[in-house]
């Protein structure tokens, strides 16, 4: 047992120790969480600012990659509207061979150049489906850091 001066700590002395490091403990215990708060608060700030950046990137992207298959398939559909018309006058004029060999082989280059389109629009998609991921994945955290910021 502890001495002040020459006599025993007595009982009340150590409750008043005991309630002053209880307050003191308490004190600190409110200054962390208040700067908790302000820290989850600049990274939930900081979460959504790159989280807008990112679905702004995506927009622009996306309006880009959308004017650019836009361009394709108006180019397409050009030279399907030529091509069917070139068939419509092979069959008035009674093709000959050659002509028909001509005409499969158009029909192949396009078949080609509509598989390319299908494939890099396949591709497109596979991206877009990742940036759709990688946001809800943002989300999911940012409702985290959310609900594990509301008081008790």
């Amino acid at each position: 047992m502890e001495m002040n001066g020459d006599k025993p700590v007595t009982r009340n002395e150590l409750r008043t120790e005991l309630n002053v490091t209880k307050k003191d403990l308490r004190d600190e215990m409110v200054l962390m969480r208040g700067e908790l708060r302000d820290e989850m608060g600049q990274m939930r700030d900081g979460l959504r600012s790159e989280m807008g950046q990112m679905r702004d990137g995506l927009r622009s992207e996306m309006g880009q990659m959308r004017g650019e298959l836009t361009a394709k398939v108006d180019k397409l559909a050009m030279e399907f509207v030529g091509m069917k018309a070139d068939m419509r006058e092979m069959k008035t004029n009674m093709s000959t061979k050659a002509d028909i060999e001509r005409v499969l082989s158009a029909v192949t280059n396009f078949a080609g150049r509509a598989e390319r389109y299908d494939q890099s629009e396949t591709s497109r998609s596979n991206v877009m489906d990742k940036h759709g991921k990688l946001l809800g994945n943002h989300e999911e955290r940012i409702q985290l850091l959310e609900s594990e910021k509301k008081p008790d």
